[in-house]
Protein backbone atom coordinates (compact mmCIF):
# COMPACT_ATOMS: atom_id res chain seq x y z
CA UNK A 1 0.00 0.00 0.00
CA UNK A 2 1.82 3.28 -0.91
CA UNK A 3 1.21 6.51 1.01
CA UNK A 4 1.54 9.55 0.50
CA UNK A 5 3.47 11.31 3.25
CA UNK A 6 2.56 15.52 3.69
CA UNK A 7 5.61 16.78 5.38
CA UNK A 8 5.49 19.80 8.17
CA UNK A 9 5.66 23.43 6.43
CA UNK A 10 8.17 24.52 9.14
CA UNK A 11 11.57 23.61 9.34
CA UNK A 12 11.59 22.41 13.09
CA UNK A 13 8.51 20.85 12.99
CA UNK A 14 10.13 18.50 9.79
CA UNK A 15 13.01 17.82 11.83
CA UNK A 16 10.72 16.74 15.21
CA UNK A 17 8.91 14.63 12.32
CA UNK A 18 11.55 12.93 11.17
CA UNK A 19 11.27 9.39 13.35
CA UNK A 20 7.58 9.51 12.50
CA UNK A 21 8.82 9.25 8.54
CA UNK A 22 11.56 6.61 9.55
CA UNK A 23 9.42 4.46 11.12
CA UNK A 24 6.86 4.85 8.19
CA UNK A 25 9.68 4.07 5.72
CA UNK A 26 11.01 1.03 8.70
CA UNK A 27 7.54 -0.95 7.18
CA UNK A 28 9.06 -1.21 4.11
CA UNK A 29 5.87 0.14 2.01
CA UNK A 30 6.06 2.63 -0.85
CA UNK A 31 6.10 5.83 0.06
CA UNK A 32 5.18 9.42 -1.84
CA UNK A 33 6.97 12.24 -0.22
CA UNK A 34 5.40 15.69 -0.67
CA UNK A 35 6.55 18.89 0.86
CA UNK A 36 7.99 22.38 0.42
CA UNK A 37 11.92 22.86 -0.72
CA UNK A 38 13.27 22.58 2.83
CA UNK A 39 11.67 19.97 4.37
CA UNK A 40 12.23 17.90 1.32
CA UNK A 41 15.56 18.38 1.79
CA UNK A 42 16.08 17.68 5.32
CA UNK A 43 14.00 14.07 4.82
CA UNK A 44 16.01 13.32 1.44
CA UNK A 45 18.13 10.36 3.69
CA UNK A 46 14.74 8.64 4.19
CA UNK A 47 13.41 6.43 1.81
CA UNK A 48 15.76 8.40 -0.84
CA UNK A 49 13.80 5.85 -3.32
CA UNK A 50 10.79 7.35 -2.53
CA UNK A 51 9.13 9.93 -5.57
CA UNK A 52 9.64 13.19 -3.78
CA UNK A 53 6.75 16.18 -5.00
CA UNK A 54 8.13 19.99 -4.42
CA UNK A 55 5.19 21.86 -3.63
CA UNK A 56 5.18 25.83 -4.40
CA UNK A 57 5.46 28.04 -1.73
CA UNK A 58 4.18 31.43 -3.47
CA UNK A 59 5.73 31.73 -6.55
CA UNK A 60 8.63 29.92 -5.81
CA UNK A 61 9.72 26.75 -7.85
CA UNK A 62 7.20 23.65 -7.77
CA UNK A 63 3.88 22.33 -7.83
CA UNK A 64 0.80 24.54 -7.56
CA UNK A 65 -2.21 23.17 -5.68
CA UNK A 66 -3.73 21.78 -8.72
CA UNK A 67 -0.92 20.36 -10.39
CA UNK A 68 -0.07 18.50 -6.95
CA UNK A 69 -3.76 17.10 -7.26
CA UNK A 70 -2.99 16.00 -10.46
CA UNK A 71 0.00 14.61 -9.31
CA UNK A 72 -1.77 12.95 -7.03
CA UNK A 73 -4.00 11.20 -8.45
CA UNK A 74 -1.61 9.61 -10.88
CA UNK A 75 0.32 8.48 -8.32
CA UNK A 76 -2.86 6.85 -6.87
CA UNK A 77 -1.21 6.16 -3.24
CA UNK A 78 -3.88 4.13 -1.31
CA UNK A 79 -3.59 6.70 1.64
CA UNK A 80 -2.27 9.98 2.79
CA UNK A 81 -0.68 10.80 5.64
CA UNK A 82 -0.64 14.64 6.76
CA UNK A 83 1.83 16.10 9.37
CA UNK A 84 0.80 19.08 8.48
CA UNK A 85 -2.36 20.39 10.24
CA UNK A 86 -3.70 22.92 7.15
CA UNK A 87 -6.65 22.66 5.50
CA UNK A 88 -5.43 23.14 1.63
CA UNK A 89 -3.00 19.53 2.41
CA UNK A 90 -6.83 17.35 3.60
CA UNK A 91 -8.26 19.05 0.67
CA UNK A 92 -5.96 18.07 -1.86
CA UNK A 93 -5.47 14.55 -0.65
CA UNK A 94 -9.39 14.73 -0.81
CA UNK A 95 -9.88 15.72 -4.20
CA UNK A 96 -6.93 13.68 -5.81
CA UNK A 97 -9.12 10.77 -4.74
CA UNK A 98 -7.27 9.55 -2.00
CA UNK A 99 -8.96 6.83 -0.18
CA UNK A 100 -7.49 6.94 2.95
CA UNK A 101 -6.65 10.39 4.46
CA UNK A 102 -4.88 10.71 7.98
CA UNK A 103 -4.40 13.52 9.89
CA UNK A 104 -5.06 15.92 12.82
CA UNK A 105 -9.08 16.92 12.80
CA UNK A 106 -7.66 20.73 12.87
CA UNK A 107 -9.03 23.85 11.38
CA UNK A 108 -12.42 22.98 10.20
CA UNK A 109 -11.02 19.83 8.17
CA UNK A 110 -12.42 16.88 10.00
CA UNK A 111 -14.78 15.97 7.61
CA UNK A 112 -12.05 15.73 4.50
CA UNK A 113 -10.30 12.93 7.19
CA UNK A 114 -11.20 9.08 6.87
CA UNK A 115 -8.87 8.52 10.09
CA UNK A 116 -9.14 11.95 12.12
CA UNK A 117 -6.53 11.39 14.94
CA UNK A 118 -7.10 13.31 17.90
CA UNK A 119 -4.75 15.83 19.18
CA UNK A 120 -3.56 16.43 23.14
CA UNK A 121 -4.15 19.62 24.69
CA UNK A 122 -1.50 21.52 23.33
CA UNK A 123 1.93 20.74 25.37
CA UNK A 124 0.72 17.43 26.56
CA UNK A 125 3.45 15.64 24.16
CA UNK A 126 6.06 16.39 22.49
CA UNK A 127 5.29 17.48 19.21
CA UNK A 128 6.91 14.32 17.75
CA UNK A 129 4.99 12.16 19.86
CA UNK A 130 1.74 13.49 17.81
CA UNK A 131 3.45 12.89 14.62
CA UNK A 132 4.35 9.50 15.72
CA UNK A 133 1.13 8.48 16.60
CA UNK A 134 -0.16 9.88 13.58
CA UNK A 135 2.51 7.86 11.76
CA UNK A 136 0.99 4.86 13.64
CA UNK A 137 -2.42 4.83 12.31
CA UNK A 138 -0.66 5.01 9.20
CA UNK A 139 1.05 1.51 10.04
CA UNK A 140 4.26 2.63 11.47
CA UNK A 141 5.20 0.33 14.56
CA UNK A 142 8.58 1.33 16.28
CA UNK A 143 10.31 4.59 16.06
CA UNK A 144 13.87 6.42 16.82
CA UNK A 145 14.36 7.59 20.13
CA UNK A 146 14.64 10.82 18.81
CA UNK A 147 15.55 12.84 15.40
CA UNK A 148 18.81 12.73 14.22
CA UNK A 149 20.55 14.19 10.94
CA UNK A 150 22.98 11.96 9.97
CA UNK A 151 26.44 13.07 8.27
CA UNK A 152 26.18 14.49 4.75
CA UNK A 153 30.21 14.11 3.65
CA UNK A 154 29.56 16.59 0.50
CA UNK A 155 27.98 18.95 2.61
CA UNK A 156 30.43 18.52 5.23
CA UNK A 157 33.66 19.35 3.30
CA UNK A 158 31.58 22.23 1.89
CA UNK A 159 31.04 23.52 6.01
CA UNK A 160 35.01 23.30 6.24
CA UNK A 161 36.00 24.94 2.79
CA UNK A 162 33.32 27.90 4.05
CA UNK A 163 35.10 27.68 7.47
CA UNK A 164 38.69 27.82 6.22
CA UNK A 165 37.96 30.88 4.28
CA UNK A 166 36.58 33.10 6.86
CA UNK A 167 36.94 31.87 10.50
CA UNK A 168 40.78 32.64 11.90
CA UNK A 169 42.79 29.27 11.53
CA UNK A 170 44.33 29.35 15.54
CA UNK A 171 40.08 29.78 16.17
CA UNK A 172 39.00 26.59 13.91
CA UNK A 173 42.09 24.82 15.64
CA UNK A 174 41.81 25.28 19.38
CA UNK A 175 38.70 27.76 20.33
CA UNK A 176 35.81 26.04 21.35
CA UNK A 177 32.76 27.11 19.20
CA UNK A 178 29.56 28.58 19.90
CA UNK A 179 26.70 28.90 17.88
CA UNK A 180 24.17 31.92 17.94
CA UNK A 181 20.77 31.29 16.44
CA UNK A 182 18.84 34.64 17.27
CA UNK A 183 15.99 34.18 14.38
CA UNK A 184 12.46 32.91 15.28
CA UNK A 185 10.82 33.07 12.02
CA UNK A 186 7.14 32.18 13.81
CA UNK A 187 7.03 35.78 15.62
CA UNK A 188 9.07 38.33 17.39
CA UNK A 189 7.34 37.39 20.58
CA UNK A 190 9.74 34.09 20.77
CA UNK A 191 13.13 36.03 20.09
CA UNK A 192 15.55 36.92 22.98
CA UNK A 193 17.11 40.78 22.13
CA UNK A 194 20.15 41.20 19.30
CA UNK A 195 21.52 43.37 22.46
CA UNK A 196 21.23 40.59 24.67
CA UNK A 197 22.75 37.96 22.07
CA UNK A 198 25.86 40.82 21.49
CA UNK A 199 26.15 40.97 25.66
CA UNK A 200 26.72 36.64 25.47
CA UNK A 201 28.61 37.51 22.46
CA UNK A 202 30.91 39.65 24.08
CA UNK A 203 31.17 37.69 27.20
CA UNK A 204 32.12 34.37 25.13
CA UNK A 205 34.70 36.41 23.09
CA UNK A 206 36.16 37.05 26.61
CA UNK A 207 36.17 33.46 27.90
CA UNK A 208 38.41 32.18 24.45
CA UNK A 209 34.91 30.79 22.42
CA UNK A 210 34.80 31.42 18.53
CA UNK A 211 31.80 31.46 17.15
CA UNK A 212 29.14 31.55 14.19
CA UNK A 213 26.24 33.70 14.13
CA UNK A 214 23.25 30.89 12.01
CA UNK A 215 20.52 32.08 10.34
CA UNK A 216 18.32 32.45 7.38
CA UNK A 217 18.91 34.86 4.39
CA UNK A 218 17.48 38.20 5.06
CA UNK A 219 18.90 37.95 8.78
CA UNK A 220 22.14 39.34 8.20
CA UNK A 221 21.47 42.84 9.59
CA UNK A 222 20.47 41.22 12.88
CA UNK A 223 24.08 38.91 12.62
CA UNK A 224 25.88 42.47 11.87
CA UNK A 225 24.37 43.86 14.99
CA UNK A 226 25.13 40.74 17.33
CA UNK A 227 29.21 40.86 15.96
CA UNK A 228 29.73 44.28 15.56
CA UNK A 229 32.88 44.77 17.62
CA UNK A 230 33.82 41.37 17.05
CA UNK A 231 37.29 39.91 16.64
CA UNK A 232 37.95 37.32 13.80
CA UNK A 233 37.29 34.35 15.70
CA UNK A 234 33.40 35.29 14.61
CA UNK A 235 31.56 34.55 12.23
CA UNK A 236 27.99 35.78 10.21
CA UNK A 237 26.89 32.07 8.21
CA UNK A 238 23.11 34.06 7.58
CA UNK A 239 22.46 32.63 4.27
CA UNK A 240 24.99 30.72 3.52
CA UNK A 241 23.55 28.25 1.74
CA UNK A 242 21.35 25.14 2.19
CA UNK A 243 19.95 23.41 5.44
CA UNK A 244 22.40 20.64 5.21
CA UNK A 245 25.46 23.05 5.18
CA UNK A 246 23.97 25.07 8.35
CA UNK A 247 23.82 21.28 9.97
CA UNK A 248 27.24 20.59 9.41
CA UNK A 249 27.88 23.99 10.37
CA UNK A 250 25.98 23.60 13.46
CA UNK A 251 27.95 20.16 14.12
CA UNK A 252 31.46 21.72 14.26
CA UNK A 253 30.36 23.56 17.83
CA UNK A 254 30.41 22.57 21.28
CA UNK A 255 26.83 24.32 22.33
CA UNK A 256 24.54 26.31 20.39
CA UNK A 257 22.20 28.94 21.56
CA UNK A 258 18.51 29.11 20.22
CA UNK A 259 15.28 30.62 20.66
CA UNK A 260 12.28 28.26 20.11
CA UNK A 261 13.12 27.94 16.26
CA UNK A 262 13.69 25.26 13.56
CA UNK A 263 17.97 25.88 14.16
CA UNK A 264 17.43 24.72 17.68
CA UNK A 265 15.82 21.37 16.55
CA UNK A 266 18.60 21.14 13.59
CA UNK A 267 21.30 21.62 16.14
CA UNK A 268 19.79 18.91 18.60
CA UNK A 269 19.75 16.33 15.83
CA UNK A 270 23.18 16.80 14.39
CA UNK A 271 24.15 16.11 18.68
CA UNK A 272 25.11 19.33 19.30
CA UNK A 273 23.98 20.58 22.90
CA UNK A 274 21.80 23.51 22.89
CA UNK A 275 20.67 26.12 25.56
CA UNK A 276 17.19 26.46 24.50
CA UNK A 277 15.56 30.17 25.90
CA UNK A 278 11.57 29.81 25.70
CA UNK A 279 8.97 32.12 26.53
CA UNK A 280 5.80 32.50 24.91
CA UNK A 281 6.39 28.82 24.18
CA UNK A 282 6.20 25.44 25.64
CA UNK A 283 9.09 23.66 25.96
CA UNK A 284 7.41 20.00 27.01
CA UNK A 285 5.27 20.64 23.34
CA UNK A 286 8.20 21.69 21.20
CA UNK A 287 11.65 21.86 23.22
CA UNK A 288 14.84 20.04 21.68
CA UNK A 289 15.05 16.49 21.74
CA UNK A 290 17.97 14.40 22.75
CA UNK A 291 20.56 14.71 25.80
CA UNK A 292 22.21 17.20 27.30
CA UNK A 293 20.52 20.22 26.21
CA UNK A 294 19.40 23.50 28.37
CA UNK A 295 16.04 24.81 28.93
CA UNK A 296 15.94 28.49 30.41
CA UNK A 297 12.85 30.11 30.49
CA UNK A 298 11.80 33.34 32.94
CA UNK A 299 8.85 32.34 35.57
CA UNK A 300 6.40 34.69 34.19
CA UNK A 301 2.68 34.30 34.49
CA UNK A 302 1.53 34.62 31.28
CA UNK A 303 3.59 31.77 29.84
CA UNK A 304 3.09 29.94 27.60
CA UNK A 305 0.84 32.40 25.79
CA UNK A 306 1.80 30.68 22.39
CA UNK A 307 1.45 34.60 20.75
CA UNK A 308 3.25 35.48 18.46
CA UNK A 309 3.42 39.13 19.16
CA UNK A 310 3.71 40.37 22.75
CA UNK A 311 0.75 42.71 23.56
CA UNK A 312 3.13 43.97 26.87
CA UNK A 313 5.41 44.93 23.54
CA UNK A 314 8.84 44.25 22.14
CA UNK A 315 10.97 42.67 23.74
CA UNK A 316 8.54 40.11 25.19
CA UNK A 317 8.91 40.50 29.18
CA UNK A 318 9.26 37.05 29.50
CA UNK A 319 12.64 36.85 27.22
CA UNK A 320 13.96 39.89 28.30
CA UNK A 321 13.88 38.43 31.87
CA UNK A 322 16.12 35.78 30.59
CA UNK A 323 20.03 37.54 30.84
CA UNK A 324 23.12 36.89 28.95
CA UNK A 325 25.59 35.78 32.17
CA UNK A 326 22.82 33.04 32.89
CA UNK A 327 23.04 31.59 29.54
CA UNK A 328 27.04 31.80 29.55
CA UNK A 329 26.93 30.12 33.41
CA UNK A 330 24.37 27.33 31.01
CA UNK A 331 27.00 27.11 28.06
CA UNK A 332 30.17 26.94 30.31
CA UNK A 333 27.81 24.13 31.96
CA UNK A 334 27.29 21.97 28.81
CA UNK A 335 30.61 22.32 27.57
CA UNK A 336 32.22 20.64 30.59
CA UNK A 337 29.36 17.61 30.44
CA UNK A 338 30.31 17.12 27.17
CA UNK A 339 34.50 17.60 27.99
CA UNK A 340 34.88 20.79 25.96
CA UNK A 341 35.91 18.51 22.39
CA UNK A 342 34.51 19.77 19.77
CA UNK A 343 33.34 16.98 17.05
CA UNK A 344 36.73 16.49 14.46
Amino acid sequence: MTTFVRLPNWVGDAVLALPALEGLAATGAPLLVGGRAAPLELTAHIAPEAPRLLLRRGRGPGLSRWEAVRALRGARPEQALLLTPSFSAALCAWVAGVPRRIGWPEQGRGVLLTRPVPRSTRGTLHITEEFQALARAAGATSFPAHPSFPVDPCARRTAEAWLSERLAAEARAQRPRLALCPGARYGWAKQWPAERFMALRILAEGRGWSGIVMGAAGEENLAQRILAGSGPAWVSACGAGTLRLAAELLRGCDAAVCNDTGTMHLAAAVGTPVVALFGPSEPQWTGPRGLGHRILRANCACAPCFRRTCPQGQPAPCMLAITAPEVMRAIEDLAGARGGARVP
